[in-house]
Order: C-alpha cells, then sequence, then structure tokens
C-alpha cells in the first residue's frame, strides 16, 4: 500500500536535486561529463596528458556513455562515483592534502555508489577498500577512516530497506516481486 522507487534510494536523491533545480532530465549528462572530466584527470596522473585526452576523446563519444546519458537511470551517477573515489585516491597522497579527508571522500562516494546500485557499489567498494588497507601506502588507519565513509552513506540503502520490508538486506521491489510474480 505504500509507493517506493524501482531503484534503490541513492539514485532517486540525486535525481530530486535535478527536479527541484527543474532540470531532471540535465542530471546524467551533467554526471557522464563529469565522469569524462574525472577518467581524464585520473589518467594524466598515471599515464600522461596524450594518453588523458585520447581516453577523454574516447570516453565523450561512446554510444555506451552517451545513450547512458541519455536515460534516467542510475549507471552514470554510478561511474561518476566511481571515479571520482578513485580520483580521491590518487590525490589522497598529495601534498598539503589531509589524506583522512580525501579517504573519507572515497568511501562515502562508494557508500552512495552501494545506496544507488548495491553489486556494483559492493564491488568497487571491496577492490578499493583492498587497495587502501595493502596498496602502496596502505594501512589499517586509512582503511578505517574509508571504511567510515562507505558506512556513513552505504547504510543509508539498508535503513531504506529496513523501513519498507522490515529487512536491511531485502529491497521494496523484492517483496513487490515476490507477492506479484510467484511462479
Amino acid at each position: 500500500g505504500r509507493w517506493f522507487s524501482v531503484t534503490a534510494p541513492g539514485w532517486p536523491a540525486v535525481l530530486a536535486l535535478g527536479a527541484l533545480a527543474g532540470v531532471p532530465w540535465l542530471v546524467n549528462p551533467l554526471l557522464a561529463g563529469l565522469a569524462v572530466l574525472l577518467a581524464a584527470a585520473i589518467t594524466r596522473r598515471v599515464a600522461g596528458r596524450d594518453q588523458a585526452d585520447l581516453l577523454a576523446l574516447l570516453m565523450a563519444t561512446s554510444p555506451w556513455l552517451i545513450g547512458g546519458a541519455a536515460t534516467m537511470m542510475t549507471p552514470s551517477l554510478t561511474l561518476a562515483l566511481g571515479l571520482f573515489a578513485w580520483w580521491c585516491v590518487l590525490r589522497a597522497d598529495d601534498p598539503g592534502r589531509r589524506a583522512w579527508v580525501q579517504l573519507l571522500l572515497v568511501g562515502l562516494a562508494l557508500g552512495w555508489a552501494f545506496a544507488t546500485r548495491s553489486l556494483d557499489g559492493l564491488v568497487m567498494g571491496v577492490a578499493t577498500g583492498v587497495w587502501v588497507l595493502f596498496g602502496p601506502r596502505g594501512s589499517v588507519a586509512r582503511a578505517a577512516v574509508y571504511s567510515l565513509g562507505c558506512v556513513l552513506t552505504g547504510s543509508l540503502a539498508l535503513a531504506y530497506n529496513w523501513a519498507f520490508t522490515g529487512s536491511p538486506a531485502r529491497g521494496p521491489l523484492d517483496d513487490y516481486l515476490v507477492e506479484h510474480w510467484k511462479g
């Protein structure tokens, strides 16, 4: 007897910002553009400017990216969140930056990715967590800060599920499909 989004709560929350501004159709194109810029920035740091320029050109003309940006679906947000997180991981050790702030941002972004697309967020979160813990500058303290960010935003999806279904592990769409599409 209640309304709920088909997607996890991370995407509707971001889309609501576009709706409040009166331009919900612009959210995904902006996120796709941000993803191109973030991917180019990451590539510039690890491979150089020529490779970053080529990557930006290939991404900006990718039918997959353009198609995703032309919808009101979740992939553009998930991609932008993942790239933002990895950009922050690279910046965590820059001189003059506080690594813990960057690592908290990494966790917040990937926790939000989990609240948007649970499996994608989980895979990106675990892979990034392994890097933060065991990478060249990895440590338990860095992983703890990262994990805190993940829990802060990722737990929103679990609280949402619990509010609708009584179980943090079962989303409202799961209940709907079981109830109305029993085989």
